[in-house]
């Protein structure tokens, strides 16, 4: 039920003036003159507007307080997200074919909004471009070859190792020639599906955080050594909770595996990278219906089973993942000559802890490069190391967006509007030598006087410091120094084919530099490296369009997300909440699921007070869907986790039962018996289905029992049948059953051989 706010701006100006006129005989009884001209009813009036004002307030509830309501029930504001698409990298042929193309991760690419204004991309792993091109696919489903090529070439839909994926069970990439030895290729497969991107990666990532932690024993209360920093989770590859894949080559008399250096897929289940690295010489070979020699790059089913068949939107060769990201215009300091530099000096391109100390005009005077400093990071643009008698420079992506004032709640806005908040980085020059480091907080509320801490509106892209007492200000004239990642939320959201261009950029200009002066034979500097490199690049674009870019939520979409994750319950406390917290199941893919209440598995006349059993369905095998172990392991290890204490719970598959009809019917005149024999048996087979039949065609219901007389109504229904003469249902190839068919609570049908005899007219 909802609780109704109460009203407390329930009087007005009027009124408080009626009140108090009223009390006036009570509090003043020589007050005799109540008219409006006289002067202590003007103050009398004068206050009830200020109470009235102030009623006004007590009734309203600020932003600030909403957000912090929403906090306590778990709910934060999501920062503006950048969007995220796939390049296709496609190195020109003919120019130094010997040599490979590496570029590092971070390069910027520009593509254009429908209106003409650039967006920038920036990648986020390395790749090395590989001059081979991937030019079929093909599948091999343990019976047969399937050329996949026409599909992929169009952008369908893949069953990349077929409808019922088994062990043995292939994908094949035929490419035009051999990958190059001991080189990283990189692809990326996108999967298709509702499940298969990053948000299922996070949700996959944060629950396995949580079951590592449930395994660790607790810290000690007080410890004198600092805690390890937590590894980075998004550097452990995560593992199919059953199916196991191996990827090989066709080294010309056998397969020989090659080395995975990266496989985001999770066993071809979500969209990744994946670098591989053929430790030998590949040979061409024929396979399936292609006429034509390949060099082949087979990914193998080895072990385990699927929840359903992998079906893959698009696989592209020289792929990589880039996000919508931009930084500051840059930061360029001028160093002494003769200035003194200690530490190992960067390369442009490269990220550097610095400390400096500067002069009365901005000028370093000492400058040193320590990876142990608590400072933050800066990316280098340049640096030119000054000499004795010519001062030198160092240029750092990053930007000067104020000067400390000294005052109270101090803000300070950047050059683009939308900040991505993990990414920022600030700090204050408040001496000639001593650099203040800034942390950032939600708020000020638990922030000391002398607490380095901001708050920052990413959105808005504006910092706030404290008033003082709560939180630090900034001291007067005091340099403020940021770098942080800019997005353009969901303007970067941008259409396949859109991106096209090496970006002139500063990080590009530094971090390709150097690649391009090794490629130009010329001697010297060269006046427009990225030149040299575009030459190199001979197509650039993203097959698939830039998705999930969000601006900043608001308050209102907050809080609409607050009533809508309260409504979801969190904790299986019904057996709808077990129901739909085991369909929530991170990294599984189910059809069907029912949740019985004091029933334990494997005795179903026995009463088991406080046992939930949860029976999983998932897409297969097609004719008989059975959960693997790892599956069923998957979702027990969900539920146990939120259920309520006093309850245990057991995740199990149905139990299924042969079921085949032995019927023979009378056809119509001009009937073809063997193809009315065919619908029949389909139809029976349909019917029959745990996924796709039932009386409602949403799947057997389970544990419902089989009644002939929906057989028969069934049989009936097929076109060209006249009549049934006679009808049997025949249960675990056992005896005929004249009568209804009791599958038991957890029971479904599983469709057998069914014997139909047609009778000619």
């Amino acid at each position: 039920m909802t609780l109704m706010l109460p009203n407390l701006d329930d009087r007005r100006w009027a009124d408080l003036v009626e009140e108090a006129r009223a009390l006036i005989p009570f509090y003043a009884p020589g007050w005799t003159d109540h008219n409006a001209h006289d002067p202590g009813i003007t103050l009398l009036e004068l206050f009830a507007w200020i109470a009235e004002m102030d009623l006004y307030w007590v009734n309203r509830v600020p932003a600030g307080r909403k957000w912090k309501f929403l906090r306590l029930v778990g709910v934060e504001p999501l920062p503006p997200r950048p969007a995220s698409t796939v390049l296709r990298l496609t190195p020109r042929r003919g120019l130094d074919e010997d040599r490979a193309l590496t570029l590092p991760a971070g390069v910027e690419f520009e593509g254009q909004t429908p209106h003409g204004q650039p967006v920038l991309f920036r990648t986020r792993q390395p790749i090395t471009l590989t001059l081979a091109q991937l030019q079929t696919v093909q599948a091999w489903d343990g019976a047969a070859y399937h050329d996949l090529t026409a599909r992929w070439q169009r952008g369908a839909a893949l069953a990349v190792l077929g409808d019922d994926p088994r062990p043995g069970a292939a994908l094949y990439l035929g490419f035009d020639r051999a990958l190059p030895v001991d080189q990283p290729v990189s692809l990326w497969i996108a999967l298709d599906g509702v499940r298969t991107g990053a948000d299922e990666r996070a949700r996959l990532l944060a629950e396995a955080r949580i079951q590592g932690q449930r395994c660790q024993p607790p810290p000690p209360l007080v410890s004198c050594t600092p805690e390890p920093a937590p590894d980075d989770e998004s550097a452990a590859p995560l593992l199919h909770h059953s199916a196991r894949i191996v990827w090989e080559y066709w080294a010309g008399d056998a397969w020989q595996p090659v080395d995975v250096l990266t496989d985001d897929t999770r066993a071809l289940t979500l969209s990744g990278a994946l670098v591989v690295r053929a430790p030998g010489e590949m040979q061409p070979t024929r396979l399936g219906e292609l006429d034509a020699d390949r060099c082949y790059l087979r990914c193998r089913m080895a072990s385990g089973a699927y929840d359903a068949a992998p079906l893959a939107a698009q696989i592209v060769l020289n792929g990589l993942a880039a996000d919508q990201l931009s930084g500051p215009a840059g930061l360029t300091w001028t160093i002494a000559a003769g200035a003194e530099i200690s530490g190992l000096e960067p390369q442009p391109g490269e990220w550097a802890r610095l400390h400096a100390e500067f002069d009365a005009q901005g000028v370093i005077t000492r400058l040193s490069f320590a990876p142990e400093s608590d400072l933050p990071p800066f990316f280098v643009l340049a640096y030119q190391p000054p000499q004795p008698s010519t001062p030198g420079q160092i240029a750092l992506e990053a930007e000067a967006p104020g000067v400390g004032t000294g005052r109270p709640d101090q803000q300070i806005a950047f050059s683009a509007a939308a900040v991505v908040p993990d990414s920022l980085r600030l700090v204050t020059l408040e001496a000639p030598d001593a650099w203040q480091m800034w942390t950032p907080r939600p708020d000020f509320d638990a922030s000391t006087r002398d607490a380095a801490h901001y708050v920052l509106d990413a959105g808005e892209g504006v910092v706030q410091f404290g008033d003082g007492e709560l939180g630090r200000v900034v001291p007067r004239g005091t340099p403020i120094i940021a770098a942080a990642d800019f997005t353009q939320a969901e303007a970067g959201n941008l259409a396949a084919g859109t991106i096209r261009v090496l970006a002139r950029t500063a990080r590009n200009e530094a971090l390709l530099g150097g690649l391009a002066a090794e490629i130009d034979e010329k001697e010297g500097p060269v006046p427009r490296p990225l030149d040299v490199i575009r030459v190199r690049l001979g197509e650039i674009t993203n097959p698939l369009p830039a998705t999930g870019g969000t601006s900043a939520e608001t308050l209102a979409q907050a809080s609409a997300r607050a009533l809508e994750t309260l409504r979801r319950s969190s904790r299986a406390v019904t057996l709808d909440d077990y129901e739909a917290l085991a369909f929530e199941t991170p990294g599984v893919n189910l059809a069907r699921v029912t949740a019985f209440a004091n029933r334990a598995p494997g005795l179903p006349c026995i009463t088991a007070p406080g046992m939930i059993l949860v029976v999983v369905v998932p897409h297969l095998p097609p004719d008989r869907p059975t959960p693997s172990a790892g599956l069923k392991q998957a979702v027990a290890a969900y539920l146990t986790r939120r259920q309520v204490l006093g309850t245990q719970t057991r995740v199990v598959g149905p139990v299924y039962r042969d079921l085949a009809v032995r019927a023979s019917v009378r056809a119509y005149p001009r009937t073809d018996p063997a193809a009315l024999t065919a619908r029949i048996a389909a139809a029976l087979d349909q019917f029959f289905h745990p996924l796709h039949g039932g009386p409602d065609g949403t799947g057997w219901p389970l544990g419902r029992d089989v009644y002939l007389s929906e057989v028969q109504h069934v049989i009936d229904s097929v076109p060209g049948v006249d009549h049934i003469l006679k009808l049997e249902l025949v249960l675990d190839c056992d005896e005929a059953v004249c009568g209804n068919v009791c599958l038991g609570p957890t029971g479904l049908v599983a469709a057998g051989a069914h014997e139909i005899k047609v009778v000619s007219a």
